[in-house]
């Protein structure tokens, strides 16, 4: 900082706060139709629980791609979409690396 040593702060500057605000709160934003998450490399159970996360927080409708290098992840996807109502519109392996769709409920 401009010559400064770290955890000094110039008598001339005053501290300012900050509230930070979601942008949702502010004004309607339009979400994005499609969400990806590149999970690869993660293991089993984390691709799941991370998807989970994100589909909490989507509008109903919308459609997020997985990527995953988990094998488990094949039954996985599979049970969830069946049992939480999201619909698993496409499931694909391709080279190691297993694609999934899911539409929120």
């Amino acid at each position: 900082m401009y010559g400064c040593k770290p955890g000094i702060v110039p008598k001339s500057v005053t501290p300012v706060r900050f509230q930070v605000v979601s942008l949702m709160q502010e004004k309607k934003v339009a979400q994005p139709r499609l969400l990806e998450l590149d999970l690869r490399g993660d293991r089993c159970p984390m691709p799941l629980l991370k998807a989970k996360r994100a589909l909490n927080g989507m509008a109903s409708g919308q459609k997020l791609r997985v990527l995953a290098t988990d094998p488990g992840s094949v039954r996985d996807f599979a049970l969830f979409a069946e049992q939480s109502g999201n619909r698993l519109l496409h499931s694909n392996e391709q080279d190691g690396v297993y694609s999934y769709l899911l539409r929120k409920a």
